[in-house]
C-alpha cells in the first residue's frame, strides 16, 4: 500500500466562480504529477509547480463531443449528430505522487464543475462524473463507445448498422473508470474505482449508450455502498446501469423507466 497521500485545498465539486486549486504533499524531495485528459499520471505526466485555475470552460473548443458514435449512414434520427454549438465541459483532473520516477501515493480523481447556473442548467437533480482514458471509450481499436475497427472489418451487416466495438462483450471489454456521484446540493454520495461496460441489445448501435459499472476488488471494492432507490431497503450493489432511454433517447428519455414502474 502507498503511505504518501495528496491535499487539495479545494475538494471536488459544484461551484459558481472559478477558484485557484493547490496540491500538496509533505515530502519535498517527492513531486506531484497531473494528467486533465482522465488518463492515470506516469513519471513522464505534467509536473505540478503552480496553482490550477479551475473555470467553465464552455468557451473551449469541444473535443470528444465531436466524435462520431455510430456509423454514418444510420437511418432515419437514430445517427449521431455533432453539437450545434458550444457544449458545457466539466474539469477532471488526476494526480499522483512521485519520488525517484516511482509513483508513491494512491492515484487522486477530482471532478469540478463550474457554472453561474449549474443548479438551473441540472434541475437541481444528482450528477454523475465518469472519469477515465478518453481511449478507453474513443479509440479505434480499443474504444468500447465508438464503431471503431469492429465496424469497418464487419462485413455481414447482421445488424441495422453492421457491428461496432460497442457490440462486444465481456472483461476484455470492461474499462477501469472512477465514478462520482454528487448529490443535488453539491455533496459527494460516494467516489469509487469501478469498472465500465457498455449495456444493451440494440441499442448499443444508438449514439447514446446505457453504461453498466461493476464493484470489483480488482479496482479496491467488490461494492458499491450508495442508496440509489430510497424506497428500496438496500444500499449495497454490485453493479448499476445508467440508461440511455432507449429508443427514446432524443425525445422523453425516461419514457422506459416510467413505464416500467407503472
Amino acid at each position: 500500500a502507498y503511505t504518501y497521500s495528496l491535499s487539495f485545498t479545494v475538494e471536488q465539486g459544484i461551484y459558481s466562480q472559478p477558484f485557484w486549486l493547490e496540491l500538496s504533499n509533505k515530502d519535498p524531495d517527492a513531486v506531484i504529477r497531473f494528467t486533465t485528459n482522465g488518463s492515470d499520471p506516469m513519471a513522464s505526466s505534467q509536473m505540478y509547480n503552480d496553482p490550477i485555475w479551475i473555470e467553465d470552460r464552455t468557451s473551449e473548443h469541444n473535443s470528444i463531443s465531436t466524435i462520431p458514435t455510430n456509423p454514418q449512414g444510420t437511418y432515419g434520427n437514430l445517427g449521431w449528430l455533432p453539437p450545434s454549438s458550444l457544449v458545457f465541459k466539466g474539469f477532471v483532473l488526476k494526480a499522483q505522487t512521485f519520488k525517484n520516477d516511482l509513483p508513491v501515493s494512491e492515484v487522486s480523481t477530482k471532478t469540478y464543475f463550474v457554472h453561474p447556473d449549474l443548479s438551473i442548467k441540472y434541475d437541481d437533480l444528482p450528477i454523475i462524473s465518469l472519469v477515465t482514458d478518453s481511449l478507453h471509450l474513443f479509440d479505434y481499436e480499443l474504444g468500447i463507445y465508438v464503431p471503431g475497427l469492429f465496424h469497418d472489418e464487419d462485413t455481414i451487416f447482421d445488424e441495422y448498422f453492421g457491428v461496432g466495438n460497442y457490440n462486444l462483450k465481456g472483461m476484455d471489454w470492461e474499462r477501469p473508470v472512477n465514478v462520482t456521484l454528487f448529490e443535488s446540493d453539491g455533496t459527494i454520495g460516494f467516489s469509487q474505482n469501478l469498472g465500465l461496460r457498455i449495456h444493451g441489445g440494440g441499442t448499443r448501435q444508438m449514439p447514446l449508450k446505457a453504461l453498466r459499472l461493476y464493484a470489483r476488488d480488482l479496482y479496491g471494492n467488490d461494492e458499491i455502498d450508495y442508496r440509489f432507490f430510497p424506497w428500496k431497503n438496500t444500499d449495497t450493489f454490485k453493479r448499476i446501469l445508467l440508461r440511455s432511454g432507449g429508443n427514446a433517447f432524443r425525445t422523453a428519455i425516461i419514457t422506459d423507466a416510467v413505464s416500467a414502474c407503472l
